[in-house]
Parts: structure tokens; C-alpha cells; sequence
């Protein structure tokens, strides 16, 4: 157990963002914080991560979140090395947590879904190429709905897409 991470349950931590006691940070990457995030959450992706970025609390707890709570725990933990004196916290089960014990949270589902589309649009076209080559250039070019079946596979089993995550990062996403 490391001593820099404590983890607290979503209901106290609503407690504690009502009475102004907290700083909510987002770890999530962007395309998820898009989709839906908790109220006056700021948002540090993982991928980018780094502890002298985030701003001093200024006498306040600070909560890191996430998905699940696995991020979020891992930043938590570089923040509590890089600044031990601040009292900090992991919310125990992520944001997934938080909605099941029916707190709100803040829903924006026109850019996840404007994303989304762009990757369906993406896969099919890209499945489709492939065959086409395939059949009319060389068998190799199987190789790209094969991948393109991989990716949205392991999608499925991280609950996440890989390719909306990938588009997310283009200008005309931000």
C-alpha cells in the first residue's frame, strides 16, 4: 500500500466538493471528459501527465479521478511524491462509482457522438479499402479489416474505443 494514496467514496467526496473543501481533477482523457465529467472538475489527462502542472490547491483537498479509479490512483500517487504536504485523494471506483451512488454529473454527448461517428465512418471505409486491394491489388491487404477487427475488439473488451480515443487527438476534435 503506498502512503500516498488514500481513496475516498463518491458520496463523501460530494460532501466535500459542496462544502468547497475540494479540488476535483480529471484524469481521463479528453474524448471522456467530453462525453461526461463531474461538475467543476478540471481536466490533466494520464497520457500527459504531470504533477508540477496541476495548480496548488490552496489549502483545499485535492480528489483525482478517473474511469475506474486505476488512473486516478496512479496520479494521485505521483502527486502525493511530488507534493506530500497536500492532502490527496483517489475517488475509490471512478466516475463509474459516482453515477451508481445516482450523483450528477455533467453530460455532453454531441462530441462523443460527433467522435464516435467519425470512427464508424472510419472502420467501415477502411475495412472496405482493404478488401477492395485485396481482391484487386493483393491478398495482403487482408492484413487492414484484420487489424481493423482487432482494434474494435479490444475496444469492446476495454469498454472504451481505441480509434474515437486516437481521432480525439486531431485539431478538429479539440
Amino acid at each position: 500500500m503506498n502512503p500516498f494514496l488514500k481513496e475516498i467514496d463518491p458520496v463523501e467526496a460530494k460532501k466535500w466538493q459542496d462544502a468547497g473543501e475540494v479540488v476535483l481533477i480529471d484524469v481521463r482523457e479528453l474524448m471522456e471528459y467530453n462525453e461526461e465529467h463531474i461538475a467543476k472538475a478540471h481536466l490533466f489527462p494520464i497520457s500527459t501527465f504531470k504533477p508540477d502542472l496541476i495548480p496548488d490547491p490552496a489549502g483545499k483537498k485535492l480528489l483525482f479521478y478517473c474511469h475506474l479509479g486505476r488512473r486516478s490512483a496512479n496520479a494521485a500517487i505521483k502527486w502525493g511524491e511530488y507534493a506530500a504536504a497536500h492532502e490527496v485523494y483517489s475517488l475509490k471506483g471512478g466516475i463509474v462509482a459516482w453515477k451508481k451512488s445516482g450523483l450528477p454529473i455533467v453530460i455532453d454527448s454531441a462530441i462523443g457522438n460527433r467522435i464516435e461517428r467519425q470512427a464508424y465512418s472510419l472502420s467501415g471505409f477502411l475495412v472496405m479499402l482493404g478488401v477492395i486491394l485485396a481482391v484487386f491489388v493483393s491478398e495482403w491487404f487482408l492484413i487492414l479489416p484484420v487489424a481493423i477487427a482487432t482494434l474494435l475488439i479490444i475496444s469492446g473488451i476495454l469498454g472504451h474505443s481505441l480509434l474515437s480515443f486516437l481521432l480525439s487527438m486531431f485539431p478538429w476534435n479539440r
